[in-house]
């Protein structure tokens, strides 16, 4: 009886430990265009900046297999906008950040 015991414990740490571990990070695949500028497989934060181009909002494409996310301020904090889903595009006023998962 112990010995069963012991087993399903161990069974069941193990079980645990899988689902609790983080799984590996990886970029998006594909293409994120923002006004034009390209990042290959993008992971993490964009902030779109401000200059001439992009004085009133930033088009953005996402050409990638990830939802992203659409920030008003910059380094994604704040509140979030919307989502623009793989294979679309949108628009985030200057100044704004993308997120990509």
């Amino acid at each position: 009886m112990f010995r069963t015991a012991g087993i399903v414990g161990a069974l069941a740490t193990a079980g645990a430990i899988t689902l609790l571990a983080p799984g590996a990070a990886h970029a998006a695949g594909g293409t994120l265009n923002l006004n034009g500028e390209l990042h290959a497989n993008p992971v993490g934060c964009f902030n779109t900046g401000d200059s001439f181009y992009t004085t009133l909002q930033t088009t953005v494409g996402n050409s990638t297999d990830q939802a992203i996310t659409l920030y008003a301020g910059p380094d994604c904090a704040g509140q979030a906008l919307g989502v623009i889903e793989p294979n679309t595009i949108g628009y985030v006023p200057s100044g704004g950040s993308v997120s990509v998962p």
